[in-house]
């Protein structure tokens, strides 16, 4: 239960817990790996608004080839959030809008 409020307790630390948050990217644990990807995850608008986003693309790009898939599908999107990148976002919404010129 407790692994579940770690990544929004280690947003409230701030941007000086960045360099520990994607160093722990790397770790052996794969629960340390899952944890640091939310966190970056929960916080990657943030920082794309920002323009903090540059302090973790490396690391979330890295992290792409992560061996569990759990972190991997929180770092793509992440990594996309962070950058901005709303394509997946757009596609489902003009999919959304012609389901629903459809339904009319």
């Amino acid at each position: 239960m407790q692994q579940a409020k770690a990544p929004a307790a280690l947003r409230a630390l701030g941007t000086a817990a960045l360099p520990a948050v994607t160093e722990a990217l790397r770790a052996d644990d794969v629960t340390s790996r899952r944890i640091a990807a939310l966190t970056l995850l929960q916080w990657s608008d943030d920082l794309h608004r920002d323009g903090g986003a540059g302090a973790v693309v490396a690391a979330l790009t890295a992290a792409r080839e992560d061996a569990d898939p759990a972190v991997r599908a929180a770092v793509d999107h992440a990594l996309r959030r962070a950058t901005g990148d709303t394509s997946e976002l757009d596609r489902s919404r003009a999919a959304d809008e012609a389901a629903r010129r459809l339904d009319r």
